[in-house]
């Protein structure tokens, strides 16, 4: 019933086999995803689903009882465990549904976990098919810290049934077969792997700091295949950096992304939320400063929240000014700092300033893409200001040698 509240569309139904038993596969990234797969199967199956679980979870008598009532089977992650492997045996030759997350745990950044060949052993093992289902807004219901869900649609694509006889049984096949599984879960799931840290299922805290980054940098550039809304990514990335705040209260890296977060929700919000958001993002801003006082995206930022923040809130044009060339002093080679350093500059009409500031963004080497595009927005910028400007031959063929190394 639970799973109804929170179930969204679903493609690919008609993939489920209609009897028999086979073993389902789904990316796991919240507590909410056994509800849904279990809505599935009862909505088109009308079969009861098992769920191959850690054997932690029966250990409180309360969470025990739970655990067993819905169909899950205990398992030791630590060795190998036959007992476990015999039950799940047995299931499929009745011709029952046993649900696994090849991850093993839920994912604590909203990304896809590296899997684990145990899946594909037991289709081998059981002659039975690997049915893959992407599981796609469940941790934006209740990730994994979470305790309390949220009002959120899940989304379930059903892929083709993937036969065990296409796997192979050595060590190097059967690690072939589970990439194979999970590229096919990524895709489904339009869930991004994590192959970059070191122990993706606990990973460090800057190794956090980087998805939630990532997240936000998704958010404000989003690419035409990106599945989620700016919200959700935003959302993701703040979620990450309250975890990793209450590790450590003194992470300026984690305010800095959180006050990113909150400043974009604001940005897109309609709701009465907006204004709060504002002022929470100014706050971890000025946090982030308070324990790296040199932090210049810290320093950038706020420095645009005095810009772009209406007056009657505390916003003071010439307090941002002064930050962003804090931000310039403390980051000299970022074309984007020089670029609102500039902005800032028209804005207070000091034009000559500004003028020297966009020829200092020309100068300075590109890094990417964005770099080259504000080059170029520069070079607008300076022609509006003087239609009669003309740049110096040599500044000009540094400029030209700068666009093409972005």
């Amino acid at each position: 019933m639970t799973g109804r509240w929170f179930l969204g569309t679903v493609q690919g139904e008609e993939n489920l086999p209609t009897s028999g038993g086979f073993l389902l596969v789904a990316n796991h990234s919240s507590f909410m995803d056994h509800f849904v797969v279990a809505t599935i199967l009862k909505q088109y199956r009308q079969s009861r689903v098992y769920y191959l679980t850690k054997k932690e979870a029966f250990i409180h008598p309360l969470s025990r009882m739970w655990h067993l009532s819905v169909g899950c089977i205990p398992l030791n992650r630590e060795s190998a465990d036959t007992a476990a492997f015999r039950m799940v045996l047995k299931y499929l030759s009745e011709g029952k549904i046993v649900c696994i997350y090849p991850e093993g745990t839920r994912s604590p950044t909203g990304m896809m976990l590296r899997g684990k060949s145990g899946a594909v052993k037991l289709a081998l093992l059981g002659k039975v098919p690997i049915v893959p289902v992407g599981l796609n807004g469940t941790f934006d219901i209740l990730p994994k810290y979470r305790l309390v869900p949220r009002l959120h649609r899940a989304t379930v694509e059903i892929g083709v049934p993937i036969l065990p006889e296409s796997f192979g049984k050595k060590g190097d096949e059967l690690e072939q077969a589970t990439s194979h599984i999970m590229a096919e879960l990524s895709r489904l799931s339009h869930q991004m792997i994590d192959d970059k840290s070191t122990s993706p299922e606990n990973p460090t805290i800057e190794e956090r700091i980087h998805i939630a980054r990532q997240w936000n940098e998704l958010g404000i550039h989003p690419t035409p295949s990106t599945p989620f809304s700016p919200e959700v990514l935003h959302d993701r990335a703040k979620y990450i950096c309250e975890e990793i705040l209450k590790e450590d209260r003194q992470n300026a890296d984690a305010y800095f992304e959180l006050g990113r977060a909150y400043g974009r929700l604001a940005l897109i919000s309609k709701t009465t939320k907006k204004l709060r958001w504002m002022m929470k993002a100014r706050k971890m801003f000025r946090r982030a400063l308070s324990y790296d006082e040199n932090h210049a995206h810290a320093l950038y930022a706020l420095a645009m929240w005095h810009m772009e923040v209406p007056k009657w809130l505390g916003a003071k044009r010439e307090m941002a000014l002064q930050l962003y060339q804090q931000a310039v002093e403390c980051n000299p080679d970022e074309v984007f700092l020089y670029m609102g350093l500039a902005k800032c500059q028209v804005k207070l009409g000091r034009v000559d300033d500004a003028m020297k500031t966009l020829e200092k963004v020309l100068q300075v080497p590109s890094h990417s893409h964005h770099d080259v595009r504000r080059k170029i927005e520069a070079l607008a910028q300076m022609l509006r200001i003087n239609p009669e400007y003309r740049l110096e031959s040599g500044l000009m063929k540094q400029c030209f040698k700068n666009l093409a190394t972005g």
